[in-house]
């Protein structure tokens, strides 16, 4: 009697994927991560990293191989830029500043420089007054206030969701509108902010006051580019990730269990034929959801570039 020869060969289609890596300026907080944990790379199960299966006289040995899953791009952290406050020491007289003013001196400069105007909005105008205020009250003259509050924790106090943020601030006599943002353009990090294309919308408050023993002007400049300006990233595709992942790696521990038993030699040819089926069955599994998660990941990386794109510019 002869034993008919039964081959089990998968084949696995390879999936590539490019990484980038975004560039980051300046982190709000801890670098934000696009996928909080990066999917290693997979080993592979096959004939070449391993000894082939003895068999029993007659059956053919498994070659079964399994790709990597590719790895997830970072995504860069939001932006800020606060240049240190600007303090005018020079004692004149004081002129009677109003906030649209200083936005029409603002814009002026940045279209004399090809870049585009700043548009007023609601949220970092209440951002600025109540950092201005604050500053009176609480006698200080900083980006961070005494409680620890940031240009970040301020634009969360007012609900604005931000990309970029920045803040000038300016303390001293001033004659008017234009010798206040003259000053600023004088200071290399406040010109900075004033000029910088990415920002697309600004916060004003001037305001008199007692400060250190004397009435004097305070002004504030919060500039940002909204978050809704930017491509969003898909965390509920990034969790997915995370599970498929941990899931391929719990299925190839099953898998090289088989493998082992199979190895083992010590089963008789209707258990063989049964592991060998469990075991491509599991490999056609594992190497399924590798594909699918590839095609999640590049979908992933793609938003991801979009978004460290909008956010470089």
């Amino acid at each position: 009697m002869f034993v008919k020869i039964v081959s089990f060969i998968f084949f696995v289609v390879t999936a590539t994927m490019t990484v980038i890596a975004g560039s980051v300026w300046y982190n709000q907080h801890q670098e934000v991560t696009q996928h909080n944990t990066e999917v290693a790379q997979q080993g592979s199960l096959s004939a070449s990293t391993s000894p082939a299966i003895t068999t029993k006289a007659g059956l053919s040995s498994v070659s079964v191989k399994t790709t990597g899953i590719a790895q997830v791009e970072k995504q860069v952290a939001k932006k800020v830029s606060a240049p240190a406050p600007l303090v005018h020491n020079k004692v004149g007289a004081q002129g009677e500043l109003v906030s649209s003013e200083v936005l029409k001196w603002t814009n002026s400069y940045r279209t004399q420089e090809g870049v585009k105007p700043l548009s007023r909005n609601a949220l970092l105008d209440s951002a600025a007054i109540l950092k201005m205020d604050d500053m009176f009250k609480q006698r200080y003259f900083e980006h961070v206030s005494p409680s620890g509050q940031d240009i970040s924790g301020l634009a969360k106090s007012v609900n604005y969701d931000y990309i970029v943020i920045g803040e000038n601030l300016a303390l001293g006599d001033f004659e008017n509108e234009k010798a206040l943002v003259d000053a600023w353009m004088a200071s290399p990090g406040h010109r900075a902010n004033i000029l910088k294309n990415n920002f697309e919308e600004i916060g004003i408050a001037v305001g008199k006051g007692n400060f250190a023993g004397r009435i004097t002007w305070i002004a504030v400049q919060e500039f940002g580019k909204p978050a809704s300006s930017c491509p969003s990233i898909p965390k509920d595709l990034s969790a997915t990730i995370s599970v498929n992942e941990k899931q391929v790696l719990d299925w190839k521990k099953e898998a090289g269990a088989l493998h082992a038993e199979i190895d083992a030699g010590s089963l008789s040819v209707a258990e063989y034929f049964s592991k060998v089926e469990e075991y491509n069955t599991l490999v056609a599994k594992i190497n399924l959801l590798i594909d699918e998660t590839s095609n999640m990941i590049a979908e992933y990386n793609t938003a991801a570039k979009e978004f460290n794109t909008c956010v470089g510019e």
